[in-house]
């Protein structure tokens, strides 16, 4: 009986999952256990299961969710909200692991559609969460966007398609770096 092969980036592979736990830790300890829902976050466990597993698919993945969700937490910040320690290891230090999972098991074309697919029963999911937190925009229009978008499902259909965009120039640009 031979020995089971264990993809290259097995041990580099559980820190993604590990800042996912911490992140998530935190907001279970303030009471906020909702926020670990976010697409960003999760995203770490994506890029951790695609290290562990050694698919590119879900490395990719989780890179294409943190693009989006990384935009959104960088207007989060700039508009005043709360910078959290732990949060910087799930979109910068799972962003950084990804890079590496990237060029290690490369980018798969076509994956750009089942991320934006992917997150359909992440958005589905929070919406069981408190609609304080209003976890991947599953409640309500965010503050300031109610007068562009009155009704929440133009709101979600317009975020879910700059998804699909963003996805699909974000998967021919990592593409293009991976050649490099």
């Amino acid at each position: 009986m031979t020995e089971p092969k264990i993809a290259r980036g097995t041990t580099l592979g559980f820190v993604p999952v590990i800042f996912y736990n911490l992140h998530a830790a935190y907001w279970i300890f303030r009471g906020g256990w909702e926020n670990s829902l976010w697409a960003c976050h999760v995203a770490s466990l994506l890029i951790g299961a695609g290290m562990i597993f050694g698919t590119a698919r879900l490395v990719l993945t989780g890179m294409l969710w943190l693009v989006i969700g990384n935009a959104f937490w960088i207007l989060y910040l700039g508009t005043g909200g709360e910078f959290l320690p732990t949060s910087l290891l799930t979109h910068a230090g799972s962003f950084v692991i990804g890079l590496v999972g990237l060029n290690r098991f490369g980018v798969v074309p076509g994956t750009w559609w089942r991320a934006a697919l992917g997150l359909i029963p992440l958005h589905l999911a929070a919406r069981f969460t408190p609609p304080a937190e209003n976890v991947n925009l599953a409640h309500r229009v965010d503050q300031g966007w109610a007068s562009v978008f009155p009704a929440h499902s133009t709101y979600v259909l317009f975020v879910f398609a700059l998804c699909l965009v963003t996805f699909f120039v974000s998967e021919r640009l990592f593409r293009k770096i991976k050649k490099g």
